[in-house]
């Protein structure tokens, strides 16, 4: 039986997979390792451990650890990860993401790569130790048009995840992706390509935004 997504990095697809939580204070002064391992769920449906959402300071690492039993897929959008994933771990092996002062919330799919119809959501928020707001007085001369969109805000991320069912995506989306005090509600459905193995299909679809006026992510 297969396990529902419930993805964002915002699939977030992130505006570009995809996602981000903030906070302030200055890097880890030593890197560590965060890690979520996938791994067989009453014969091949497939879970994580653990099963929610983790939180990446930076300057740590997330690692993707497959104890699956066999080869599995990453697929979605993380812009911490560079954009566009389709990362293939082999049984026993594991992906790494370093955050370099990144503000994301991914939210991906882990899925077997000989059966995509068995698959898990994997969401994670990479958290920047650089707070976002205005870069400080204005530079003169006056910004043209073309310039006055740049801001220190991050970029707004899209989250997907497969629609459930019961065609309901309020119903099927899991209390994981609004993080960082993210509302629930604003789903619609659409399609996307990375979902079953790069063969497409319907997806619950929604946009978050960063606010700069209330300090936090909303939904577009």
């Amino acid at each position: 039986m297969r396990k529902s997504f419930r993805g964002s990095l915002a699939a977030t697809a992130a505006s570009g997979l995809v996602v981000a939580g903030i906070i302030g204070g200055a890097p880890a002064a030593h890197a560590a390792d965060v890690t979520v391992t996938v791994k067989s769920f009453m014969g091949s449906n497939m879970t994580t451990d653990p099963s929610s959402s983790l939180e990446v300071p930076d300057g740590d690492t997330w690692v993707v650890s497959n104890n699956y039993g066999e080869a599995i897929v990453v697929t979605g959008s993380c812009s911490a990860a560079g954009g566009t994933v389709n990362e293939e771990i082999g049984d026993g092996a594991s992906w790494r993401v370093t955050n370099n002062n990144t503000s994301a919330i991914c939210s991906l799919t882990a899925s077997s790569k000989s059966n995509p119809l068995f698959s898990t959501s994997l969401v994670v928020e990479f958290l920047s130790s650089t707070p976002p707001g205005p870069p400080g007085p204005p530079a003169p001369p006056s910004p043209s048009p073309s310039d006055s969109s740049n801001s220190a805000s991050p970029l707004p991320v899209m989250q997907q995840f497969g629609v459930p069912s019961s065609g309901n995506c309020e119903e099927g989306a899991s209390d994981e992706m609004n993080l960082s005090g993210v509302s629930g509600g604003g789903w619609g459905i659409s399609w996307a390509q990375w979902l079953n193995g790069q063969l497409g299909d319907a997806v619950c679809t929604r946009s978050l935004m960063y606010d700069p006026s209330q300090a936090k992510w909303v939904v577009n």
